[in-house]
Formats: C-alpha cells, sequence, structure tokens
C-alpha cells in the first residue's frame, strides 16, 4: 500500500505527540492518585493524635460515655467509623454504635504483627505513663477515594484530548510545511522529460539549496547525455581503427613468416630443377642425346614442379581472405598448419607430436585459426632459440569436454616469465628480446577466439608455456 510523504510524515509527529502525551496523561493520574493517598494518611495521623490526647483518660478510666463524645467529633465524609481498642485488642468504644460492645476486634492480632499496612485504614497505639493502654483505629471510606480519583482521572482525559485534538492539528500543519518542498521536487523531476529544463521556486533555505544542487546535477547530466553518444561513437571509431591497425599489423608479420617458408620450401625444389636442367645443357653440348635419360629427367622435374605447385596452393589458401566459418575436426586443420611450417620445423629442429580425441566439430573460420596456431608455434620457436634449448619439443592435444572442444599447445621452452604471464594477451606487450617480437600476435590470437564465444589462457607447466583454447562444440555436429 502506497502512502504519501506528508501523511508519513504527520504519522511521525503525531505518534510523538501522542507517546508523550499518554505518558504525561497515566503520569498524572498516578500523581494525582499519590496525592490523595497522602492526603488520607496525613488526615489520619493529624485526626489520630487529636484522638489520642483527647480518649486516653477515658480509656484509662473507662469512662465510656466521654470516650463516645469525643468520638462524635470527628464525624466527616472520609472516615467511615472509628474504634477505641483496649490493649488486648477490644473494643471499647465506637463511633458508629451507641452501645457498649465488648468483643475482640476482628483479625487484632494480625494486624499488630503483620508489616503490611491494610488499604484505607489506619492503626495508633494509645500510651499513658509510657504505657500502651490501647489502640485507635480509623477506617477510610474507599467509595470516596476512588470517587475523587475517577472524577480527576476524567477531567485529565479530558484535557489530555483536548491538547490531543490540538497537537493532531499541529501535526498536520508542521508535515504540511516540511513535506511542500519536498513534494514540488518530485512533481518536479516526475514531469521532466528529455527536452524540459528542471528549475524550482527560488528559497533561501535548505530546501532552497538542495533545489539548487539538483538543478545544477540536473543540467551536467544533460550535458553528458548530448555528449555521450558523439562520444561513444567516436572511441567505437577509435578502437575499429586501433584493431586494424593491430590486424594489418599482425598480418603483415604473418606474411613475412609464410614468405619465409615459401622460400624455405621452394629453395630445395628449384636447386634441383637447376641441376637437372645443367645436366641436359651439357649433355646437349656433348650431343648425348638419351631419350631414356632426357625422359627421366623431365619425369623428375615434373615431380619438384608438382611439389611447388602444390605449395603454393597451399599459401594461396591461408592468405585468401575467407571470413565464411566451417564445422570442423582440428585434425585436418592441425596437418594442414604444419604442412605449411614443415621447412621451418626441420630447420629449427623442433619435434611436435599431435594428439586429436575430438568427436564434436567446432564452428571456426579456419584461416583465422591457422593463424592462431602459426603464431603460437613460432612464439615456441622463438623461446627455444632464446633459451638456447636443444630438446625442442611441442605438444598439441585435442580433446572434447562436457559441451567444449579443448586444444593445449604444450612446448618445453621454459615458460613465460611470471610478472607477463598476466598481460601477455595485451596488445603491444612482449616478453622476447628487443627486435624479436612486437607484441601483436597474442593480442590477435585472442580477439580471433573470442570472436566466435571461445576463450584463451596459459600457464607454466612441465618446464614449459601451455596456451589452452576452449571452443564451444557442435555436438554430434
Amino acid at each position: 500500500m502506497f502512502f504519501s510523504l506528508k501523511f508519513k510524515v504527520f504519522i511521525i509527529i503525531s505518534s510523538f505527540f501522542v507517546i508523550v502525551l499518554v505518558s504525561h496523561m497515566f503520569y498524572d493520574i498516578n500523581k494525582s492518585k499519590q496525592g490523595l493517598t497522602l492526603y488520607f494518611e496525613n488526615l489520619n495521623t493529624s485526626s489520630g493524635k487529636l484522638l489520642n490526647q483527647s480518649i486516653k483518660s477515658n480509656l484509662y478510666n473507662l469512662n465510656f460515655t466521654n470516650a463516645k463524645l469525643t468520638l462524635s467529633y470527628y464525624d466527616n465524609e472520609y472516615f467511615e467509623n472509628i474504634y477505641i481498642l483496649n490493649k488486648d485488642g477490644y473494643i471499647f468504644a465506637e463511633r458508629n454504635s451507641d452501645k457498649i460492645v465488648y468483643k475482640k476486634f476482628k483479625d487484632f492480632d494480625l494486624l499488630l504483627t503483620s508489616n503490611k499496612k491494610k488499604p484505607f485504614q489506619y492503626v495508633q497505639a494509645i500510651t499513658f505513663i509510657n504505657k500502651t493502654i490501647g489502640y485507635i483505629i480509623i477506617n477510610n471510606k474507599s467509595k470516596v477515594f476512588e470517587k475523587i480519583i475517577e472524577k480527576e482521572k476524567n477531567e485529565i482525559i479530558e484535557i489530555s484530548l483536548t491538547i490531543m485534538i490540538l497537537l493532531l492539528f499541529i501535526s498536520s500543519v508542521i508535515s504540511i510545511i516540511i513535506t511542500k518542498p519536498i513534494d514540488e521536487i518530485i512533481k518536479g523531476i516526475k514531469n521532466l522529460n528529455e527536452k524540459k529544463e528542471l528549475s524550482f521556486n527560488p528559497r533561501n533555505d535548505e530546501y532552497g539549496f538542495l533545489m539548487n544542487e539538483i538543478e545544477e546535477s540536473h543540467k551536467k547530466i544533460q550535458e553528458l547525455n548530448e555528449n555521450l553518444e558523439e562520444k561513444v561513437r567516436e572511441e567505437l571509431k577509435k578502437n575499429k581503427d586501433k584493431d586494424k591497425i593491430l590486424q594489418s599489423q599482425g598480418l603483415r608479420a604473418s606474411m613475412g613468416e609464410m614468405m619465409d617458408a615459401i622460400a624455405h620450401q621452394w629453395l630445395q625444389p628449384l636447386n634441383f630443377i637447376g641441376l637437372k636442367s645443367q645436366e641436359m645443357s651439357f649433355r646437349a653440348e656433348m650431343e648425348d642425346t638419351n631419350p631414356e635419360v632426357i625422359l627421366s629427367s623431365c619425369a623428375d622435374i615434373d615431380i619438384q614442379l608438382d611439389h611447388l605447385t602444390n605449395t603454393l596452393d597451399e599459401f594461396r589458401s591461408f592468405f585468401r581472405l575467407n571470413k565464411k566459418t566451417e564445422n570442423i575436426i582440428f585434425k585436418n586443420l592441425i596437418g594442414e598448419t604444419l604442412a605449411l611450417l614443415k621447412n621451418d620445423i626441420i630447420k629449427n629442429k623442433i619435434k611436435i607430436t599431435t594428439t586429436c580425441n575430438q568427436d564434436n566439430k567446432v564452428n571456426i573460420v579456419p584461416n583465422e585459426f591457422k593463424h592462431v596456431l602459426i603464431n603460437l608455434i613460432s612464439n615456441s620457436k622463438d623461446a627455444f632459440e632464446e633459451h638456447k634449448i636443444l630438446d625442442r619439443k611441442i605438444f598439441i592435444d585435442v580433446y572434447d569436454k562436457d559441451d567444449e572442444v579443448i586444444l593445449c599447445v604444450q612446448d618445453n621452452a621454459g615458460g613465460i616469465p611470471i610478472h607477463f604471464i598476466e598481460d601477455v594477451f595485451k596488445a603491444n606487450v612482449t616478453s622476447k628480446l628487443e627486435g624479436k617480437g612486437t607484441g601483436i600476435g597474442l593480442y590477435m590470437s585472442k580477439m580471433i577466439i573470442e570472436k566466435i564465444g571461445g576463450s584463451i589462457k596459459v600457464e607454466n607447466k612441465n618446464n614449459g608455456a601451455c596456451f589452452i583454447i576452449s571452443l564451444h562444440s557442435k555436438i554430434n555436429g
């Protein structure tokens, strides 16, 4: 249930006033009761003392007539009855009776021995020559006491109710005074739209200061909103330009490595073709035109030309800008990538062991993923050279795990320095020696993998670096 702010403030203020007023009302009633009780006690004490002085000689001389006459003077609205008892508790005289009733006062023994006073009853010993000769017992009218208390209670309640009504009115006025500027602030904010300015009536109090602060904050927010979209566009453009530059740098670096790989793979076949060409020229000069030898040389040259053509097709496929994703098994892609790096792997004496236990396919852009594998193998090759590792090994493991395919590339090149491992996937961060790396390869690899919903992380283990790539699989796809 929704309650307005004004009503809430009214409830709080009025509740406070009511609690204070009710507490004061009960205090007044209790104080009135205590005052009346004290009045009865003082009246009983003073009357008892006067009566004691007047009655002791009559009691001592057993003068019933004078005792009865003395008691008759104490006839007022507060005394229900007065008894004069002898020392043994027998009634000697009674104000409300003209007869001599010589009987023991009810509960006399308990009256003397009990520490607790009986309400509306006063007891005083009568002494004569330092000896107790009897007792005065005054019984007060309890109904008179209750009547007076009830009357005073009603008066206090009437006054309290009148004050309460007045306080509720005051609470309502105070709640209006307090909440009016707050309601104005809330109303202004509720009616606000993108083009409408926020403004309040000027005030010279704390609310006025609050309103000015809200107006200033709103103006700043409007300015930020107006410029935010443009700033977002600018930042997006900067990021895209930055990514294009990094991609271009990464591509150039890959192209340089691939051109070097092409040169390595073509060098031996071209040398072989050159030798065969020199041999045939030499035979022509010597007029040795044996058809079998010529055909054999041509066949050998054709084999080398096929090798050159196949190598060129592999590299042309690698550099083709084909962004279409395919559902693949890693085994073939790893084989194609290693074929591109074959001569470089042999030259650097690296032993690569591949284990592929993959049943589920992954949806990737093959050529982009070849860039990732080439970059990881190239990084391992540089680490082998930097750390002068002779027994060079790279392990490529692929396996299914739940709804993912995991690809691990592990080397034994000494691992990544601890202070670099957290930042290894950031742009322009490299642990290689100066001139050996740009810090782009791993950054681009991370972008390629995350673009297809995967993840890549690295950890040092088994005296090397282990890159772990996780990709969502196409179950039985």
